[in-house]
């Protein structure tokens, strides 16, 4: 069976191997006693980004992807750049007070996310495409009022084919993909993944992915572990909420939660279950490393974050913030 990744968070990241520090913190999501004072959906940073830059090695030279625009406090839209200069689409934020519930990306495919709450907490997400709902993730929270989980139903067969699934869909079974054109806009049915969150401190230290597919003569469950080391520095993306969030990357999910920079990540991938007669268990690690150097007030101002595969090749991508 090959790895079903899931960008939900997702793995197509290939997040990566070595030895993180232990997670201390119980299923119960008990933050060292420490009551969360986290808000979601305002995102007021110590530090405004103005400008994102990443690295092209072919071109050997720093290139704009990102403008982020500002009126006062409130961020409004990001415009994300071609390399000639361009803008090639901007994703644009709506509020309801100062708490952010709907970011909209226009142009020939419409995209939209909804964020609801519950008082301070987000209780829902939910991804459109044209209008049509794909994917509704829901929240769950710990004594101390931290997420502690994340499940996420899949409605519209097309998310297959887009954003955080588009990788996945040459491992489904056909009776999987079927089962999901039956359900199409259903919000009716059993195909789940569901995402869990312990915490160290301030920062999520661990999180676990797990998602079950069966069907008629086989079963697969699978299993994505993720834990994480942090710097003691600012986190200028905490409580940021844009188009993809919370489906792109298991990266962007943690930095929008955690007060500190990742800098280290072990992802750990289990795959388990018969198909017909055959049965098999099957388990790779890989790791991702950030190093940062940071402006005079810790903030970081570039990013190189390196890949490792297993079987030694990696790759290293690197970015850049400007602050206004």
């Amino acid at each position: 069976m090959k790895k079903i990744t899931l960008i939900l968070m997702a793995a197509f990241l290939v997040v990566t191997v070595g030895s993180c520090t232990k997670d201390e913190t119980p299923n119960n999501n008990n933050n060292n006693g420490n009551e969360n004072t986290f808000n979601d959906g305002v995102y007021k940073p110590g530090k405004k980004i103005g400008y994102c830059y990443e690295w092209n090695e072919w071109l050997n030279e720093r290139m704009l992807t990102e403008v982020w625009n500002w009126n006062g406090t409130k961020l409004e839209s990001i415009d994300h750049m071609t390399y000639s200069g361009d803008i090639s689409w901007t994703e644009a934020l709506s509020y309801q007070g100062d708490r952010v519930d709907r970011v909209e990306k226009n142009g020939s495919e419409y995209e939209s996310t909804e964020y609801t709450y519950d008082g301070n907490h987000l209780s829902k997400v939910s991804f459109y495409y044209n209008n049509i709902l794909e994917i509704l993730m829901t929240f769950s929270y710990g004594g101390n009022g931290r997420v502690s989980q994340i499940k996420a139903d899949i409605y519209d067969t097309k998310a297959l084919t887009r954003g955080f699934v588009s990788q996945m869909k040459p491992y489904f079974p056909k009776s999987f993909l079927d089962r999901m054109e039956e359900h199409r806009g259903d919000k009716e049915h059993d195909e789940s993944f569901t995402l869990k969150i312990q915490w160290t401190g301030e920062n999520i230290s661990r999180m676990e992915l797990v998602s079950v597919y069966s069907g008629y003569n086989y079963s697969v469950t699978c299993s994505d572990v993720y834990t994480f080391e942090f710097d003691a520095k600012n986190n200028p993306k905490q409580g940021f909420l844009g188009l993809y969030t919370f489906d792109e990357s298991m990266f962007d999910l943690n930095a929008y939660y955690s007060k500190n920079n990742i800098t280290y990540c072990r992802n750990t991938y289990r795959e388990y279950g018969y198909e017909g007669d055959e049965h098999f268990d099957e388990e790779e690690t890989q790791e991702t490393e950030f190093i940062y150097q940071y402006d005079g007030a810790d903030f970081p101002a570039q990013i190189s974050r390196t890949h490792h595969y297993t079987g030694g090749d990696y790759n290293t991508y690197t970015y850049y913030y400007e602050y206004l």
